[in-house]
């Protein structure tokens, strides 16, 4: 599954498709995986679980107690 940001581009075959997918800074992905350790430590499964929302806004969490981050970001 393509997010938000992410198309397809045609091949020589029809049922064939090539994703195009964005850049991302190096630093900020850094930076992010950093923060989603270091709350890892603290064992907090919403707030480690939020981080990770915020770093893939377009993952929604269907059926679980995570539900609640979902409604706080749309």
């Amino acid at each position: 599954m393509l997010n938000d940001n992410e198309s397809v581009l045609p091949t020589h075959h029809s049922k064939i498709m090539k994703a195009k997918v964005p850049e991302y800074d190096y630093e900020s992905v850094t930076k992010n995986m950093m923060e989603l350790i270091a709350i890892n430590n603290g064992e907090d499964t919403m707030a480690i679980v939020q981080k990770m929302k915020s770093m893939v806004p377009e993952y929604i969490s269907n059926n679980s107690e995570f539900e609640i981050l979902d409604k706080k970001t749309n």
